[in-house]
């Protein structure tokens, strides 16, 4: 079962706990192709969490593991793949904005020199980042397949559990995994997902950085200190996530 399943206490129908684990090792696949092997192991750790997060009923359901978390489950992924209203693409906007934001900014601050220095070495991460999107829409476009199978085998399963699974996904599609403003619903502190969006997309920049105090430094510039608020938040969410940053270069000679 994956690491998104509940907890099987009571017996479930086959075909709704082969369904759920079929979409869940699809959905684990996509963080496989998503996130390359040179990541560090902080970052598929933040990205289970964003996914756990984007599926409210999942996340606030404390009983057995049955056919209403498997509907619920594919009742939020299909509101995410299908993304009607569009927020998911602004989503996304939001991300580029605050790319060109840095952008800008270092721009502003760092000499033509260091800055064109600065493009170069930025050149892999660029095209790290361009190679996660394209994985991801790809991956996508699969789990779209796949969801549609699924939704017909349900409707060859007996009414009473047809019911039971369409009652779960008709409240979970009502229940969107981000709101008008593309913030998650249910974080626990409006646009947590978000940085950890951008903290995701932009690790190797993160894994770089010497000190948490310079993580901070850098979220703090992106969005704003009232955003990401005190240095020690910063470190509890490293430390949840096991990041580790160390100063690079040679140590400091210890004086005598």
């Amino acid at each position: 079962m994956s690491d998104l399943a509940v907890a099987n206490d009571v017996p479930c129908p086959k075909w709704a706990s082969d369904m759920f684990d079929e979409l869940a090792e699809a959905q684990e696949a996509v963080f496989l192709k998503v996130i390359p092997d040179s990541a560090p192991y902080w970052v598929g750790n933040m990205l289970v969490e964003v996914v756990k997060t984007m599926n409210p009923t999942i996340k606030m359901h404390n009983g057995p593991f049955d056919i209403a978390v498997v509907g619920s489950f594919v009742g939020h992924l299909n509101w995410f793949l299908n993304d009607e209203d569009g927020i998911i693409k602004r989503q996304f906007e939001k991300a580029t904005d605050l790319l060109e934001f840095l952008d800008n900014e270092l721009k502003r601050k760092l000499s033509k020199k260091a800055y064109a220095r600065l493009q170069k070495e930025g050149e892999k991460y660029s095209q790290q980042i361009e190679s996660m999107c394209a994985a991801f829409v790809c991956q996508s476009e699969h789990m779209c397949v796949l969801v549609d199978k699924c939704m017909k085998r349900v409707l060859e399963q007996p009414p009473s559990q047809q019911a039971q699974f369409f009652d779960a996904y008709s409240k979970a599609v009502m229940i969107p995994s981000l709101d008008e403003n593309a913030l998650v619903v249910r974080d626990k502190f409006p646009g947590t997902s978000v940085i950890y969006g951008i903290m995701i997309l932009l690790w190797p920049l993160v894994d770089e950085l010497p000190s948490m105090a310079a993580l901070h430094e850098w979220l703090c510039r992106l969005f704003g200190p009232n955003q990401i608020g005190e240095l020690s938040r910063v470190k509890g969410i490293a430390k949840r996530f096991r990041i580790k940053l160390a100063p690079r270069g040679r140590p400091k000679k210890k004086r005598r």
